[in-house]
């Protein structure tokens, strides 16, 4: 809830203690009463704020009880802060698929020459997964603080990075990092279980 919060607590802290100390005994308690109730009112939205990531990032594809994430976006393609925009996007049950084009993810943000950090923890059951994305321009993907796919670089037409991982029962860490360069813009993550063979990447030449 960061710094603002902090402030307003202690502004209504020292109003209520002001209160106290000057307010005559019959008024006392009216006041008293107010300022716990506006203290209540501002904590519930700050945390309804951070809840429900007021105001969401747009998403045309997300999927009813889909994963919610963690974004913050920058005005420029290696993630160097500060981040000019941070909340929160609903994603897929299985992932996140986001289609942006050559519009800009939200109002006033540019269309091009920007990047993302998405961060989630999800419940798995125990097995093995086969992680995949496919992105125009670059994302790299990390499980649990692990770098597992590398794809920072230019769209490659037709390339869907696979990549098996293995998971123990319970939540797990999920980072994805993206960045757009210009004209269209789109990121899929997905994964699923039951991963045979065809867990590898395609499309990408020397690109396993």
């Amino acid at each position: 809830m960061g710094q603002t919060f902090f402030q307003i607590v202690l502004f209504l802290a020292g109003a209520l203690i002001g209160a106290i100390v000057t307010t005559s005994t019959p008024q006392r308690a009216k006041t008293i009463a107010w300022l716990i109730f506006a203290s209540l009112v501002i904590t519930a939205g700050f945390w309804l704020r951070y809840e429900l990531g007021f105001p969401r990032l747009p998403n045309a594809l997300a999927e009813r009880g889909g994963i919610i994430w963690d974004v913050s976006l920058y005005p420029n393609k290696e993630l160097v802060p500060p981040a000019y925009f941070q909340s929160r996007v609903q994603g897929a049950r299985n992932g996140l698929r986001l289609e942006w084009g050559v519009t800009p993810p939200r109002l006033g943000a540019p269309a091009d020459f920007y990047s993302a950090a998405f961060a989630a923890t999800p419940s798995f059951n125990a097995g093995l997964y086969c992680f995949v994305i496919e992105v125009d321009d670059g994302a790299r993907l990390f499980v649990d603080g692990e770098d597992v796919r590398n794809a920072w670089w230019g769209h490659t037409p037709g390339a869907v990075y696979k990549t098996p991982i293995t998971l123990a029962e319970g939540p797990h860490t999920i980072l994805l990092y993206y960045y757009e360069e210009y004209e269209n813009a789109s990121l899929h993550l997905s994964w699923y279980t039951g991963v045979g063979p065809e867990c590898a990447t395609v499309g990408h030449p020397g690109v396993q």
